[in-house]
């Protein structure tokens, strides 16, 4: 194989990872960071394969991680406008 050919390939498969995140922070907002937190440990303890268990869980650990910033930024929004946070 050719390296153009390699460079297209490449290039067609990022072409792909990006539609994949758009999809998934379509579906994210969707449903909403917790929901899809929750979706994921659900199937981690659905699954029997220890790879794929352990991938979910750490899916799931970047969901609430994600959830856990935006209520931080949320929480923050108020004060700097000289308001209280509710």
């Amino acid at each position: 194989m050719n390296k153009e050919k390699i460079i297209a390939l490449l290039n067609k498969d990022l072409e792909d990872e990006h539609g994949a995140i758009i999809q998934y922070l379509s579906h994210a907002y969707a449903m909403g960071e917790g929901e899809v937190a929750e979706a994921y440990d659900r199937a981690a303890k659905e699954t029997g394969d220890p790879d794929v268990k352990r991938l979910l869980l750490r899916l799931r650990d970047h969901e609430i991680y994600h959830a856990q910033v935006f209520s931080d930024l949320l929480e923050q929004e108020p004060k700097e406008k000289g308001e209280e946070a509710e």
